[in-house]
C-alpha cells in the first residue's frame, strides 16, 4: 500500500466513527468523543470542548456545575487531540498549513505500521525535505492512530472504545 491508500484507509474508516478515546500528552491526558457529522468532545481536566459543524463552545466543568469560557478560537476550529480519531485533521498530510507530510511507510505484521513524516518547508525553491525523526504509529486493523511525534508533541492512544 502506498502512501494515498494508507490515507485513504484512514480517511474512510474515520468518516463515520462514533467512538471515545483517552489520548496522552506528556503533560495531561483528555478523554475525547467524536460522532459522524462532525461533532466531537474534548475534556481535559476541567477543560471542556463542545464541536461540530455549526458549533464551537468552551466550559469549565466544577464540581458545582459548569460555566461557560470565553475563547478567541475560529468557526471551525478543532480541537487537535480529536486527529487522532479523525487522522485527516491531523497536520501531516503536507497541506499548506501543515508543519509535515509522509515521507515513507514502515510495514507492520498485519499492513502498513508506521508513516515516517518529514518536514515541510514552505519557502520556494526549497530543497526537498528530509525525515526529521517523526512519525505516525498507526493500527492497520481498525485503522487508529496510535502514536504521534512532532516537534515537541507526543500523542499517545491509551485507550479506545467504539460507539
Amino acid at each position: 500500500m502506498d502512501i494515498d491508500g494508507v490515507r485513504t484507509a484512514l480517511r474512510r474508516a474515520a468518516v463515520d466513527r462514533s467512538a471515545a478515546a483517552l489520548i496522552a500528552t506528556p503533560d495531561t491526558v483528555a478523554e475525547v468523543s467524536v460522532a459522524p457529522g462532525g461533532r466531537w468532545v474534548v475534556r481535559s481536566h476541567s477543560i471542556e470542548w463542545i464541536g461540530g459543524p455549526d458549533r464551537l463552545e468552551c466550559w469549565q466543568v466544577l464540581t458545582a456545575g459548569a460555566r461557560p469560557v470565553t475563547h478567541a478560537k475560529p468557526p471551525g476550529w478543532t480541537h487537535p487531540a480529536v486527529g487522532m480519531l479523525w487522522p485527516e485533521l491531523l497536520p501531516i498530510w503536507g497541506r499548506m498549513a501543515d508543519s509535515h507530510r509522509p515521507d515513507r511507510i514502515i510495514d507492520g505484521a498485519q499492513g502498513p505500521g508506521q508513516l515516517v513524516l518529514a518536514r515541510v518547508d514552505r519557502p520556494r525553491n526549497a530543497p526537498e525535505p528530509r525525515p526529521d525523526g517523526c512519525y505516525l504509529e498507526i493500527d492497520p486493523v481498525r485503522w487508529l492512530c496510535l502514536q504521534l511525534e512532532l516537534p515537541g508533541k507526543v500523542w499517545t492512544l491509551q485507550e479506545y472504545h467504539p460507539s
